[in-house]
């Protein structure tokens, strides 16, 4: 048997596109985008319908409800290969993107 031995580090990289549906009692303005981030992140995202009544740091009350998952489903493989040629050692390596 050789003594080389070949390792395989692997990242899978997969889309998710959760919507969801924010309804407030007053117009989001003042920091539009972290309020959204904030409101989503309390919403447990187990089924559709999933909902939860939530308030910004500046006081609106709003519903937050989870309303779907899409898949991408082209999906990356990364993965970066390192030969080891003496038992133990393993060289800077090479990287290979697919």
């Amino acid at each position: 048997m050789s003594d080389k031995r070949y390792v395989y580090d692997v990242e899978e990289s997969i889309v998710n596109v959760r919507k969801y549906r924010i309804e407030c009692d007053k117009e989001l303005h003042d920091d539009v985008y972290n309020d959204i981030r904030e409101l989503i992140s309390q919403v447990d995202c187990t089924k559709e319908g999933d909902s939860a009544e939530c308030w910004t740091n500046n006081g609106i009350q709003c519903a937050v409800t989870y309303e779907d998952t899409d898949c991408v489903y082209d999906g990356q493989v990364n993965y970066s290969l390192y030969v080891d040629e003496h038992e133990g050692s393993y060289d800077a390596g090479i990287r290979s993107d697919v």
